[in-house]
């Protein structure tokens, strides 16, 4: 068993709420690209492929000025890249991906504890210690959603039921993976605060903007089964929708 890194000849996995994940330009320089980063455009080309392996988790960065976004693709992803890539290296190595992922799941190997630097992914969005509160979801809001659920709302406490909705806005807005490790982060730390008290500045600057156009949705909906539908067109097709400077 290996301990720490699990890797697939050098390159390695970092586990990304219990399920292990690849960088897109680890996996592009292994594969024999000649300018690793132009792997990016072949995953932008096919992201509505990608997204039927699952979320395509993604961290959106500002660097040196210039926009850019990072992928982290899991095992059918991962796969899917090496015998699209078009490389001489790049069908013989899908075979290396599928035994090391495997591997992982079968428990053969061991990923580190998450340490912060270690993924990209969670140091962008999320905070180290809890931040203070502050009202997350204002008033127009969940005016907005108590209307879709057709329950009187006069103003004051955000009601309780909305809680399972405000969760899958959560979910949608940060993806699957981040907010599960925000979830897990919360429990193991015995906090009762608001999830977005453990979201960095940048995230919780771009959430709050991102409610804006949660909100407008909700306000275009004409019941609760077309407001998911419309968030899952503008938000279902990669992990994350927040764009910070990193």
């Amino acid at each position: 068993m290996t301990n720490a890194s699990m890797l697939i000849d050098g390159v390695k996995l970092t586990e990304v709420a219990g399920e292990p994940r690849v960088r897109d330009v680890d996996l592009a320089v292994r594969l024999g690209f000649e300018r690793p980063r132009d792997v990016r455009k072949l995953i932008e080309r096919n992201m509505d492929i990608l997204a039927d392996f699952g979320t395509c988790a993604t961290v959106a960065r500002v660097i040196r000025g210039n926009p850019t976004a990072e992928y982290w693709l899991n095992r059918q992803q991962a796969i899917w890249l090496c015998t699209a890539s078009g490389t001489p290296t790049g069908r013989k190595f899908a075979v290396n991906v599928v035994k090391v992922f495997d591997a992982f799941v079968r428990g053969e190997l061991v990923a580190a504890t998450y340490k912060p630097g270690t993924c990209p992914l969670y140091d962008t969005m999320l905070a180290e210690a809890q931040q203070p509160w502050e009202l997350m979801f204002p008033d127009s809001l969940v005016s907005a959603l108590c209307k879709l659920d057709r329950q009187p709302w006069a103003g004051g406490a955000h009601p309780a039921y909305l809680k399972s909705t405000n969760d899958k806005i959560y979910g949608l807005l940060l993806g699957s993976d981040t907010y599960a490790e925000l979830k897990r982060r919360k429990r193991a730390a015995e906090l009762d605060g608001r999830h977005h008290q453990l979201l960095s500045d940048a995230a919780r600057t771009s959430f709050k903007r991102h409610l804006g156009i949660v909100e407008a949705l909700a306000n275009q909906s004409r019941g609760k089964a077309d407001f998911w539908a419309r968030m899952d067109r503008q938000y279902g097709k990669q992990m994350l929708q927040l764009e910070m400077a990193g």
